[in-house]
């Protein structure tokens, strides 16, 4: 078939992924993390306009790329670039939409 054999991306069942045996709370402590995130993110939108939180909300995965760049090293492809672009696309037209909704009086998000 034309998809791509499991050993190839990572995913071969058989395999274990040696610093997951022993550390499964260090997953644990990640999930955690990630759902506080979220909560925060949710949060943000009660005490803020939503144009505010859509756009941290755009800008995030752009900064996390650069981010781990800087500082851990990872590497991207053109997928990754792209996606980060879609994300500016998203900034732009959400920073454009509250320009002109402030250009006309329009006060609905408040």
């Amino acid at each position: 078939s034309a998809a791509t054999p499991p050993s190839e991306c990572g995913a071969d069942p058989g395999s274990h992924d040696p610093w997951a045996v022993g550390n499964w709370w260090r997953y644990l402590l990640l999930a955690i993390v990630d759902v506080e995130a979220n909560v925060l993110c949710v949060l943000a939108y009660r005490y803020t306009s939503i144009t505010s939180a859509m756009l941290l909300d755009c800008f995030t995965i752009p900064s996390v790329m650069a981010l781990s760049y800087a500082f851990l090293g990872a590497h991207y492809t053109c997928r990754h670039f792209g996606g980060a672009c879609l994300c500016f696309c998203g900034v732009a037209i959400i920073v454009t939409s509250d320009v002109r909704d402030a250009t006309n009086g329009d006060s609905s998000d408040e």
